[in-house]
């Protein structure tokens, strides 16, 4: 009957990387429950709208995240990198985003990698039914992978800010 319904309403499903399973009740033995309920699916229109297509990396461009901003070490990291009273604005300035993005990538490193990793590791417990102690390792790996994915958002609205006023 989906697949029918999908036909003649001009969809396809586009598929989905990872657990079978996107819902569970976290409940412990014999009243785990496990479901699929999410499914992504565009009519042709949008398909031919938004190909997939890879494209060569661009060039990074070094920036102070936001994201690093919120941490309370930044503020000492900036004061640390303009206190040099031998240098004039312009290389202190150099300093401060030399030192905030070795500082940042190496606190934060790459958000979307550490998401990836703690969903296969929330992946792999979902995999077993769980006693109480694989649930509770469950909800930490979730409030985890709930801050990184505030941080990846907070990330992707400075990158459309910057894409708006580029005019992009």
């Amino acid at each position: 009957m989906l697949t029918s319904t999908l036909t003649e309403c001009d969809l396809m499903d586009l598929g989905y990387q990872g657990d079978i399973f996107t819902w569970a009740n976290n409940q412990a033995d014999e009243y785990h429950i496990k479901e699929r309920l999410d499914r992504f699916c565009a009519n042709s229109n949008w398909i031919d709208s938004f190909p997939r297509n890879h494209t060569r990396p661009k060039r990074r461009i070094k920036r102070i995240e936001h994201v690093w901003m919120q941490d309370k070490d930044s503020y000492s990291i900036v004061q640390q990198a303009w206190c040099d009273p031998n240098k004039d604005s312009i290389h202190k300035l150099e300093d401060v985003l030399q030192q905030m993005h070795q500082w940042g990538n190496g606190k934060y490193g790459n958000v979307p990698r550490q998401i990836a990793k703690k969903q296969d590791q929330l992946s792999m417990l979902k995999q077993r039914v769980p006693n109480k102690e694989c649930i509770d390792q469950i909800k930490d790996i979730e409030r985890e992978l709930d801050d990184m994915l505030k941080k990846e958002e907070i990330w992707w609205a400075q990158s459309e800010g910057e894409k708006h006023k580029k005019g992009g």
